[in-house]
């Protein structure tokens, strides 16, 4: 599979397409958790808030019908007479625990404006006795305190109350007559104790009626509009509604759970499109893996198999490939007139090589051997200027004049003095010109090897001999020196092992490289000119590195990087531009190398030459 991958088209397209989907499917998973999750989650609150307000009003509800049975009994002409004079037939026949049980209530009074009360009975839940304890703890709410308070104030009101069995909900009404005359002088008190049996049937949903209420959730129910708290949970939503006394504390709460169905699903539906999404992507991934196989990947092997015979001088080509009319088909019909256009070329260049062949060799010989003239012109022009002198014909003077008798002895001794010092001068030019008499016929030797060594046969390999580096180095040097009249240093290890090269293009080489370091020194207009030759081995390489430094005009990046191109030259009054370019080509040939380095314009340059070893001590030196 992995080289599957590395290897064919339609499987980097599949990665490409796997990347791009799954870089889809990310975004598209935020996405939707940014949209999805706050959406399904605002509707689960909704939702949440609807059931809260749905259990306010059941509550609500609850207490409206106390109110309206409060109402039914207290506008009552035999109640607004009960409520003035109790009487015992009265009570049992409005009082009784069948006429609670049919109002749904659990406690009753008739309670005057005074503070006296007429009635006032709690039940049991079963509705089969009154409860005394339950009565005596009810009565003091109702006749005194803030209960007493508000039901003298208003004609209508209610409240939540905590008695020894739990939680009623309190509905107080003003006893009148009939037709809602009478002057108000008590009110009649309806209680129902809460349950959660009732509760829940109310609410609709499993309830719970907590009495002890946490005073931290006391207060977050308090500091709430209304009077609700909602706690939201993984997998439910928790309200707690608060039941609230004339006091203004939370006596219970109503607590009931909302599951979180909403954002389950909203979570759920988008794992599914996340699901959905891989699916599809991983079938798209192997789609687009076999199309692109078929459509371009075996149609692409074709075109290649149709390189190659072409490459083997035999041309085999599928049909259909050239009559597709598609890229592909384009393609392989344009690389076919191609390959057509590259056969008439390739007989061309055939035709022109040999003749480019011979046009570069004899380039390069013409520019050695002007190297190579160099320092027979300096000789010339140094034996010119010494011969222009006028000492010889001082000389042959002052000889004729000694030969006379007429001369006299003071005048005689300056002119055997002078004699003597011209004598010794020749002679001393005689010797020079003897050793300058051999270098030049090693400037000749040389231009006789490079013409000798000259091929037409531009592919030919030199041939490769041991070469003693420090033999021509020093060689050269000189030639540079008695050329330019200036010094070169020379740095040499104790012993330099002799390379494999060929020593009359290695002399050649190491010409050019001085000669342009020469003429670097010159156009850069350095005051004073340093010229180091250095020579460095490295036995565990096998190699020798020359490299020669100059303090030049230097070379920046471009001229870096076309250094080495055939006719490229930073000399306008040079335009053969071969010199680099041939040492660079000779230095391959000879399994070297030639590098040019410069830090930049005005900072110098630095050839450096590195060779093979040889393993033999056989050292070739220039007569």
């Amino acid at each position: 599979m992995t080289n599957f991958i590395k290897q064919r088209l339609a499987g980097k397209f599949a990665v490409v397409a796997m990347a791009a989907g799954l870089l889809v499917t990310a975004l598209s998973f935020v996405t939707l958790q940014q949209i999805l999750g706050p959406t399904f989650a605002s509707i689960e609150q909704q939702a949440n808030r609807d059931q809260v307000a749905r259990a306010r009003n059941a509550l609500t509800e609850i207490n409206n019908g106390l109110q309206a049975s409060a109402l039914d009994y207290a506008v009552w002409d035999d109640m607004f007479i009960f409520a003035r004079t109790p009487t015992k037939a009265f009570e049992q026949e409005i009082f009784t625990l069948l006429g609670y049980e049919n109002l749904h209530v659990d406690y009753m009074a008739v309670v005057r404006f005074d503070g006296t009360t007429a009635w006032s009975q709690a039940d049991n839940p079963e509705g089969t006795a009154f409860l005394p304890a339950e009565t005596a703890a009810l009565t003091p709410l109702m006749v005194s305190g803030p209960i007493a308070e508000a039901a003298r104030a208003s004609e209508k009101s209610g409240t939540y109350v905590r008695g020894t069995r739990g939680i009623y909900s309190i509905q107080t009404t003003w006893i009148k007559k009939t037709d809602g005359s009478g002057q108000p002088f008590a009110y009649l008190v309806i209680g129902k104790l809460l349950d959660e049996t009732t509760l829940s049937d109310a609410l609709q949903t499993r309830s719970l009626l907590i009495a002890a209420v946490a005073p931290k959730l006391k207060q977050e129910i308090l500091e709430s509009s209304d009077k609700t708290f909602t706690a939201y949970e993984a997998n439910e939503i928790r309200n707690s509604l608060g039941l609230i006394g004339y006091s203004g504390d939370v006596l219970a709460t109503v607590s009931f759970s909302t599951p979180r169905t909403i954002s389950q699903t909203g979570a759920g539906a988008v794992k599914s499109a996340m699901m959905a999404m891989g699916v599809s992507l991983l079938a798209l991934t192997v789609l687009l893996a076999l199309g692109v196989n078929r459509i371009a990947v075996l149609r692409l092997q074709s075109l290649r198999r149709h390189v190659a015979s072409f490459r083997s001088g035999r041309r085999v080509v599928d049909p259909k490939l050239l009559t597709s009319k598609d890229e592909i088909g384009t393609l392989a019909k344009q690389f076919d007139q191609l390959a057509d256009e590259l056969a008439e070329a390739e007989d061309e260049l055939r035709r022109n090589s040999y003749v480019q062949g011979k046009a570069d060799s004899a380039v390069g010989l013409l520019h050695n051997v002007r190297n190579a003239l160099v320092p027979l012109q300096v000789k010339h022009d140094k034996w010119h200027q010494e011969d222009r002198q006028p000492l010889r014909g001082q000389l042959i003077q002052a000889l004729d004049e000694l030969a006379g008798d007429a001369c006299p002895a003071e005048r005689r001794a300056a002119l055997e003095a002078f004699v003597k010092s011209a004598s010794r001068k020749l002679a001393e030019m005689g010797s020079a010109r003897s050793d300058e008499i051999i270098e030049i016929k090693h400037s000749v030797d040389q231009i006789l090897a490079i013409v000798s060594d000259y091929h037409f046969d531009s592919s030919a390999k030199p041939n490769i001999e041991a070469v003693d580096v420090e033999a021509l180095l020093g060689r050269e040097a000189a030639n540079l020196e008695a050329a330019t009249g200036k010094p070169v240093s020379i740095i040499l290890p104790d012993a330099i092992p002799p390379v494999k090269a060929n020593l009359i293009h290695l002399n050649q080489i190491v010409t050019n490289v001085m000669m342009n370091a020469a003429e670097a020194m010159r156009a850069g207009g350095a005051a004073d000119w340093t010229l180091t030759v250095g020579c460095t081995a490295d036995p565990a390489a096998g190699t020798v590195e020359i490299a020669i430094t100059d303090n030049g005009e230097g070379a920046d990046a471009y001229v870096l990087g076309h250094a080495f191109e055939r006719g490229f030259s930073t000399r306008k009054d040079k335009s053969s531009g071969m010199g680099l370019h041939w040492s660079s080509n000779t230095m391959r040939a000879m399994d070297g190398e030639l590098a040019l380095e410069s830090e930049g314009r005005g900072k110098g340059a630095t050839v450096r030459l590195r060779l093979p070893l040889v393993d033999q001590t056989v050292i070739s030196l220039a007569a």
